[in-house]
C-alpha cells in the first residue's frame, strides 16, 4: 500500500526523500512493479520531473537514463536489432510503454531476455548520491544478499563500440525464453556471452579475448538448469547451440565490417 506519493522538481530533494529511515521510501518509475506489491508499505518518489529518460551518446558510451521505457530505447534501437528483439520478448507493447529500464534491471529475473542482453553489453548502473557504477553481474549479486549501493539509479551505461547477438528458444513465438543467449564482442576481440532463461538472474558465460571454448561453457552452466519449464538436458542443448547462433552471427557482422 502506497501511503505517500511525492514528485520531487530536483534530484536533491529526491535524494532526501528517499534516504528518510521512515517510512521505508521508494522510487517510482513506470510503477509496473510497485503497484503491484500489495503487501507493501512505503512512500513513493515519482522520478518523471528528473529529466531522466534521454537516450545520448557521448563518445564511446551510451547513457539510458533510468525512466527511459522500454518502449524508448526499443524506438531508439531498432525493432530488428539483437537489442529490439529482446526487448519484444521482455513485454508487451503495453507494458513496454509503461516499464522503464531502471526499474526491469531491478527486479529482473533469470528469464529476463532484456538483463541477459544488458548483461552482454556489460551495462552498468550509475548509482546516487556518489555516482558508483556497478556491473549488472555485480548488482544481481548484492540483491541476494539484500544489499544496495546507493539510494536511486540515475542511469545505465554501456559501449557504443560494440557488435551485438541475441538468440531464444520459447514454447511460442512471444513467450519468455525457455534458454536465451546474447554475446558481445568489442573492437578489441574481447568476447562476453551471457545465459539467461533460468534461475534469480542471467550467468556470465565468458568475458574474455581468447574466445575458446564459449560453446562448450554454455552447455556447462546449465547442466543443473532445470525446473518447470524445462529438463536440465534440454536447456544444457540449447544453450549450446543458441550460443553457438551466437558467436556465428557475431563472425558474419565481422566479416561484413
Amino acid at each position: 500500500m502506497i501511503i505517500e506519493y511525492h514528485r520531487p522538481e530536483t534530484m536533491a530533494a529526491a535524494l532526501s526523500l528517499l534516504a528518510r529511515p521512515q517510512p521505508l521510501t521508494l522510487p517510482l518509475g513506470g510503477g509496473t512493479t510497485l503497484t503491484q506489491m500489495h503487501d507493501l508499505t512505503c512512500a513513493v518518489v515519482d522520478l518523471q520531473r528528473l529529466g531522466l529518460d534521454g537516450l545520448n551518446g557521448e563518445g564511446d558510451v551510451i547513457t539510458a537514463g533510468a525512466v527511459l521505457t522500454l518502449q524508448g530505447l526499443m524506438d531508439q534501437a531498432g525493432s530488428d536489432t539483437a537489442l529490439g528483439r529482446a526487448l519484444d520478448l521482455e513485454a508487451s507493447p503495453h507494458q513496454r510503454n509503461r516499464s522503464t529500464l531502471a526499474g526491469r534491471m531491478m527486479t529482473a529475473d533469470g528469464r529476463s531476455p532484456l538483463a541477459t542482453v544488458m548483461m552482454a553489453m556489460d551495462a552498468r548502473l550509475v548509482w546516487l548520491p556518489e555516482g558508483q557504477e556497478v556491473g549488472l553481474a555485480e548488482w544481481f549479486a548484492m540483491r541476494e544478499g539484500g544489499r544496495k549501493p546507493g539510494l536511486l539509479v540515475a542511469s545505465l551505461t554501456w559501449s557504443a563500440g560494440m557488435e551485438l547477438a541475441f538468440e531464444a528458444v520459447a514454447r511460442t513465438p512471444k513467450d519468455r525464453p525457455i534458454v536465451c543467449a546474447a554475446a558481445a564482442r568489442w573492437p578489441s576481440g574481447s568476447i562476453r556471452a551471457v545465459l539467461g532463461g533460468f534461475g534469480n538472474a542471467p550467468m556470465v558465460v565468458y568475458d574474455g579475448l581468447d574466445g575458446h571454448d564459449i560453446v562448450k561453457a554454455a552447455r556447462k552452466k546449465y547442466a543443473q538448469a532445470g525446473d518447470a519449464w524445462a529438463s536440465a538436458e534440454y536447456r544444457q542443448e540449447m544453450a549450446g547451440v543458441l550460443m553457438k547462433r551466437c558467436l556465428a552471427a557475431l563472425e558474419k557482422k565481422e566479416g561484413q565490417a
